[in-house]
């Protein structure tokens, strides 16, 4: 199974020229190597590019490949679009492997991964880890990303539960995807959900596929300014949980997402909750989220 299985790691990059060199290079320090890793750049403005291509010369790292774009369609639909083309260009990859600009990869994190799919009873479609969460130094703010004082996720142990369509408990830049969920994800582009990461947690709710959390730090996630979203800390609790109440209006537009897949006769095998109560109650009964950040969401859902 071993030497079939092939791992292409997608990174999109803009104006990432701070950080991006020591990104690549803890790709290219893998113990188990990728078997591609395809860069895309939208539109940086900095030396991001320079810099990509620097590197890739003097390492001679042949199996790296980058396509510059003009502009930026925004994160989610950058990696959708990115997503499109490593699966055409990559007829044989089996996994595809999210990778953001300015994160570190552990050196083992892609052989870890493939050894938790040989070990695996199941058919595992989507695989993530725990990871530090680093200054943009990369000094240590917290030594795991769900294990820390104000994380409001525990563990996640149940991405099937219907909670998963108003809060991600998965880190996008440590997932892991099947060739099949990438290729659900892609054909999905325009449902409703805000990020491409968290539309691959939904699709295996709704599509009921495995998927694995891996319990070992295998990245570090840095935190800086340009953050797109950064990680939970005490000043974060309250934005975030304000955020959930916009998210009747993502669910509903989630429900009308899934009635369209059944009337296109792709029926969804497990439903997301509809309606307010069917929330709260999902928030409720969530094994993904601390006890007090239940309460607090499904405060803010009632009063919504």
């Amino acid at each position: 199974m071993t030497g079939s299985r092939q791992f292409v790691v997608l990174l999109c990059a803009h104006n990432g020229g701070e950080f991006i060199s020591e990104q690549l290079s803890s790709l290219s320090d893998q113990t188990r190597a990728p078997d591609f890793v395809e860069i895309h750049d939208w539109g940086s403005t900095d030396d991001t590019v320079p810099r990509i291509t620097r590197l890739i010369e003097e390492r001679h790292l042949s199996t790296f490949r980058l396509t510059a774009h003009d502009s930026t369609p925004g994160a989610a639909q950058s990696f959708i679009a990115a997503s499109k083309e490593a699966l055409q260009s990559n007829p044989t990859a089996s996994h595809f492997m999210f990778c953001d600009q300015d994160d570190v990869w552990d050196s083992r994190r892609i052989d870890c991964y493939d050894r938790a799919l040989n070990d695996s009873e199941s058919e595992v479609h989507l695989l993530f880890s725990d990871a530090r969460v680093v200054d943009e130094r990369r000094r240590l703010i917290h030594a795991s990303f769900y294990n820390h004082r104000w994380s409001p996720f525990c563990f996640p142990v149940d991405l099937d539960s219907s909670d998963v369509a108003l809060v991600n408990p998965a880190l996008g830049f440590t997932m892991c995807l099947s060739r099949h969920l990438l290729e659900l994800l892609v054909l999905n582009a325009n449902a409703p959900w805000q990020m491409h990461d968290w539309g691959a947690v939904i699709l295996c709710r709704v599509y009921s596929l495995d998927s694995l959390f891996i319990p070992e730090v295998l990245a570090d996630y840095r935190q800086h300014q340009s953050n797109l979203r950064g990680a939970p800390s005490l000043n974060g609790i309250t934005e975030r949980a304000a955020r959930l109440g916009e998210r009747m209006g993502q669910l509903n537009a989630l429900n009308l997402w899934e009635s369209e897949l059944k009337d296109s006769g792709n029926d969804p095998v497990c439903q997301l909750p509809n309606g307010r109560w069917a929330a709260i109650r999902a928030v409720l009964q969530s094994k993904n989220l601390r006890l007090w950040y239940r309460v607090v969401l499904s405060g803010i859902l009632l009063a919504s």
